[in-house]
C-alpha cells in the first residue's frame, strides 16, 4: 500500500477511542445540536404567539371600550343639547314675562300721571254707560 507511516495497534486503539469519543458526545453531534437550535426557536415562537394572542385581547378590548365610550359621548351630546334648548326656553319664557310685568307697570305709571285725581277707571272704559 502506498508507502504511509505504518501506526501501531496501540495509536489506532488511542485513535479510534478519541474519535468514538468524539462523536459520541452529544455536544459535537450535529443533528442534535440542530434540535436543540429548533426547539429553542419553537419554543421561542410559541411564546411570542401567546404574546401577539394576549396583545390580540388588549386591542380587542380597547377596541370594546373606545366603541362605548363613542356611544357614551354621543348620548352625552344629545343629552346637553337638550338641557341647552330646555333652559333656553326657560329663559325667554322668563324674558317675556318680566317684560310683560314691565309694560303694565309703565302702563299703570302712565295712567296714574296722566290723570289728575288719579285713575278714573270709568274714564277709562271703551263702552260708554
Amino acid at each position: 500500500c502506498g508507502g504511509g507511516k505504518k501506526r501501531n495497534p496501540q495509536e489506532m486503539h488511542q485513535q479510534l477511542k478519541r474519535d468514538v469519543d468524539f462523536y459520541s458526545d452529544p455536544k459535537n453531534d450535529k443533528i442534535t445540536k440542530i434540535r436543540t437550535d429548533i426547539a429553542q426557536v419553537k419554543e421561542v415562537m410559541v411564546d411570542n404567539i401567546e404574546k401577539i394572542l394576549e396583545r390580540g385581547d388588549k386591542i380587542d378590548n380597547l377596541v370594546s371600550k373606545t366603541e362605548n365610550l363613542e356611544f357614551e359621548s354621543r348620548k352625552f351630546e344629545t343629552n346637553a343639547n337638550d338641557l341647552k334648548w330646555k333652559m333656553l326656553k326657560k329663559r325667554i319664557i322668563i324674558t317675556l314675562i318680566v317684560i310683560f310685568i314691565l309694560i303694565v307697570v309703565v302702563f299703570v305709571i302712565v295712567l296714574i300721571a296722566c290723570s289728575k285725581d288719579g285713575v278714573n277707571f270709568k274714564k277709562l272704559s271703551l263702552i260708554h254707560i
